[in-house]
């Protein structure tokens, strides 16, 4: 791909977009940027403030955020009715990227697996860490070279844009659960974006899967992944899927099992999943904010042989929450709060469980939470929801969760 005196618009100003906006400059490229975001302060950046002026100058590649909602979005409608060619910051980023290429994706699970495998194999090789984690792909591409291994997360959004140039060496697909819907509009949308991943892999790639997914169709050389037993520091049922996954995808990049083993022994769980913030007066607080959607919580309340007292809520991804309250076995009680507060009340009370607390933000229930405890309890913090009505992202809400039990 030639950059140098191309004419380039970066739609999105969030890390993904800036990233994209440096590395095409740093490159010759004529950058300008635009987003949707009235009160967006870019001073530095070519920011071009309104739509209709974009529109009258003639763009070569137009470089889309991740944070873009693509589906029904006009503005891009009309780019493409320019002639323009729309890219994703992954593929722009893809594309400069040597070595070897892991993608992970699915609902639940990424973070974990990315983290893992990029655990064992730079024990081996250079390896860069990158994607959804809060590092953008066009960030480290240039520093990449033919020996190393790229592990990236791959989000849904990531995906929406997806051409015939994106084709990892190694595709894992974790699981695939309703999420985003609001964003997607259906639960098939979002299979198949998801799915797309493999989209341009061929005989020469791997694609790892599910059983529940063994009939999806690829190219690639497709292996369906089975669950065994492993000794780590991971909790959860969940989790021994996800280790086979990594096992498999670091077999593939020459790393044998038994090298594996002995590198999972020393792999701590990563912050805010099910991570364990200690004990305070005899109550057990485990911190697993990563929690975004109904499917990740229900994983999170089997790895526990006791019923919890569950923390959840936070802003609206067009979900509902019935499956969490149909296994009320293992809920003590359910402290709900925030955007979703009402939804969650509702779903519970369809499934016939009524034991909750209700209150309006996650700073109010962890004030009154004190009332609702006692000794030998175990708090499972797992929202279940986005984190947007009270915080920037989950790592903000899971840093807020870890400094108030910290102060308790």
């Amino acid at each position: 791909m030639i950059i140098e005196n191309k004419r380039f618009l970066v739609y999105g100003s969030g890390v993904s977009g800036l990233s994209a906006y440096e590395f095409l400059k740093n490159k010759g490229g004529e950058v300008y940027i635009y987003t949707d975001k009235k009160n967006d302060n870019l001073n530095g950046y070519n920011q071009i403030e309104k739509f209709a002026e974009v529109l009258k100058i003639k763009f070569d590649y137009v470089i889309v955020s991740p944070g873009i909602n693509i589906l029904g979005n006009k503005n891009l409608k009309r780019l493409r009715k320019q002639g323009c060619l729309l890219m994703s910051e992954l593929e722009l980023g893809y594309l400069f990227c040597k070595g070897k290429f892991v993608a992970v994706t699915g609902t639940n699970g990424k973070t974990t697996c990315v983290h893992l495998i990029n655990h064992v194999m730079q024990n081996y090789t250079q390896t860069f860490l990158c994607g959804n984690i809060g590092i953008p792909i066009t960030s480290i591409c240039d520093k990449t070279s033919e020996n190393c291994v790229v592990v990236c997360e791959i989000s849904s959004f990531m995906l929406e844009l997806m051409s015939q140039n994106f084709k990892p060496d190694v595709a894992v697909i974790l699981n695939i659960t309703p999420d985003h819907i609001s964003r997607h509009k259906t639960f098939e949308n979002y299979q198949m974006v998801k799915e797309s991943i493999t989209s341009n892999q061929d005989k020469n790639d791997y694609l790892l899967l599910p059983k529940e997914l063994k009939s999806l169709q690829t190219n690639a050389n497709k292996i369906v992944i089975e669950i065994k037993k492993y000794k780590s520091n991971l909790l959860g049922e969940f989790n021994r899927q996800n280790i086979a996954f990594c096992e498999m995808a670091c077999e593939l990049l020459g790393v044998d099992n038994k090298k594996f083993k002995k590198h999972l022994k020393t792999f701590l769980p990563i912050n805010f999943r099910l991570q364990n913030v200690g004990k305070k007066k005899g109550i057990t607080y485990i911190n697993d904010s990563k929690s975004t959607n109904p499917d990740s919580c229900i994983k999170a309340l089997e790895g526990f042989s006791k019923p919890v007292v569950l923390l959840l809520g936070g802003s609206d991804k067009g979900t509902n929450f019935k499956q969490i309250f149909s296994h009320s076995n293992k809920i003590k009680l359910a402290i709900i709060y925030g955007e979703t507060a009402n939804k969650l009340e509702q779903d519970a009370l369809f499934c016939g469980f009524s034991k909750t607390a209700r209150f309006a933000s996650l700073k109010e229930s962890l004030v009154c939470l004190h009332n609702f405890v006692r000794r030998g309890d175990i708090v499972l913090f797992s929202p279940a929801c986005a984190s947007f009505d009270e915080f920037k992202n989950y790592i903000e809400r899971g840093k807020f969760f870890n400094e108030y039990v910290n102060r308790l």
